[in-house]
C-alpha cells in the first residue's frame, strides 16, 4: 500500500511539472509585432491617416491625405525592428532609418532624425518624432481585422 501511494505522489509531482513548464513556456512566448497599426485619432473626420505595418524585421510607415481633391501617399519611415526575445511589456526598441529605402519611396516625408524609438505595450505603437521643425508623439493602435 505504500508503495502505491509512493508511486500516486510521485505520477502527481511528474504530471505537476510538466504542466507548470508548458504553461510557463507559453508565457515567456516573445511578442509579436508583426501587424497593421493605425493611428489613434479624436474623430474620423480627418484628412490624414498614419499607418504603420510591421513584418519581421522591418517597419513602414505611411501618412495618407485624402480630400475631394486630393489623395496621396508619403512614406515618413522604412526602419529596423528588434524583434522581442521574451513577453515582457512594454517593449522598446531604437529603430534605425533605412535610407536607401527612404529614398526610393514614391513620397518620401522622412523625419529629421536617423532612428526613432518605438514602445510596445498593449497592441499599441508609440513613438516621437520631430519633423520639419513640428514635433509631436504618435499612439497607434494594432488593427485586428483581417
Amino acid at each position: 500500500m505504500k508503495k502505491l501511494i509512493l508511486v500516486f505522489i510521485m505520477v502527481l509531482l511528474i504530471t505537476g511539472c510538466s504542466n507548470n513548464s508548458n504553461s510557463s513556456s507559453e508565457s515567456n512566448k516573445a511578442i509579436n509585432l508583426d501587424g497593421t497599426y493605425e493611428e489613434v485619432q479624436e474623430s474620423d473626420t480627418s484628412t490624414y491617416k498614419t499607418i504603420a505595418t510591421i513584418e519581421g524585421n522591418k517597419i513602414t510607415i505611411l501618412i495618407t491625405l485624402s480630400s475631394d481633391t486630393l489623395n496621396m501617399e508619403e512614406t515618413f519611415w522604412i526602419g529596423s525592428v528588434e524583434e522581442p526575445k521574451n513577453s515582457s511589456e512594454p517593449y522598446t526598441w531604437i529603430s534605425q532609418r533605412d535610407q536607401s529605402a527612404i529614398e526610393k519611396a514614391e513620397n518620401p516625408l522622412p523625419p529629421e532624425s536617423e532612428s526613432i524609438e518605438f514602445t510596445y505595450e498593449n497592441d499599441q505603437l508609440k513613438y516621437s518624432f520631430s519633423n520639419g521643425g513640428n514635433q509631436g508623439d504618435m499612439e497607434m493602435i494594432l488593427n485586428k481585422v483581417k
